[in-house]
């Protein structure tokens, strides 16, 4: 898995600024005819300037991080499709005492979850062929991992023929553990810290962005 780092300078303003940095930097890459892939939430507003950038049509995928109780570590990751996709951390899970019942209860919560994000943006230019296609699968950052390893596995299931993980900030542990998954990963600087500071403004990601943008990317011809 050829990592591509740019190593840009950072904090930077948003979401948006990382994806239009990222979309440059993708240009060094042959790629042919892509899909754009969002991990909602907080992957859209990126893929949203990568797919602009590129002419190429922006679908989105729900992914849902599972945190242990009482805490903000991350023991899984849900990713959407026809059949939800569940990948857990193992060393996480011993290491927290995390029950296997307590483990059921999120999935299933979070199954409604990823239900309920189906019905708000069906329409808005989900469920693209995939088949065949090189996918740029793009995040806001790579701090666990989990969340990326899911969506990669699952879209794996479409029968892409190419996989790229783009991501503004990646944590090289995560990156490490996510190399036979991907064909390639570009990212914009390997921060080892907590990725969220490569931003600024690292506010939530609403539906009503994540709908609004796919919409507009909707309407624009594609190249």
């Amino acid at each position: 898995m050829p990592v591509h780092a740019l190593e840009v300078p950072t904090p930077l303003a948003d979401r948006r600024s990382a994806g239009k940095l990222l979309a440059e930097g993708l240009e060094s890459l042959a790629i042919d005819s892509p899909v754009v892939i969002g991990l909602a939430r907080g992957g859209v507003p990126v893929a949203y300037e990568i797919a602009m950038y590129c002419g190429a049509p922006l679908d989105v995928l729900p992914v849902c991080r599972i945190t242990a109780p009482d805490s903000t570590v991350t023991i899984g990751a849900l990713a959407d499709g026809a059949d939800p996709l569940f990948e857990i951390d193992k060393t996480q899970v011993r290491r927290l005492g995390v029950s296997q019942q307590w483990i059921a209860d999120q999935v299933e919560l979070h199954l409604e979850s990823l239900e309920r994000c189906r019905g708000l943006w069906r329409g808005t230019g989900i469920s693209l062929p995939l088949r065949g296609r090189t996918l740029i699968v793009v995040d806001d950052s790579l701090a666990t991992g989990c969340t990326a390893r899911a969506a990669l596995m699952s879209l794996a299931r479409r029968q892409a023929e190419r996989l790229i993980l783009t991501v503004p900030f990646a944590n090289p542990v995560a990156l490490a553990g996510i190399q036979t998954l991907a064909d390639e990963v570009v990212c914009l600087s390997r921060i080892a810290a907590n990725c969220s500071a490569g931003y600024l403004n690292d506010g939530p990601v609403s539906d009503g962005e994540v709908s609004e943008l796919l919409m507009q990317a909707a309407d624009r011809p594609q190249l």
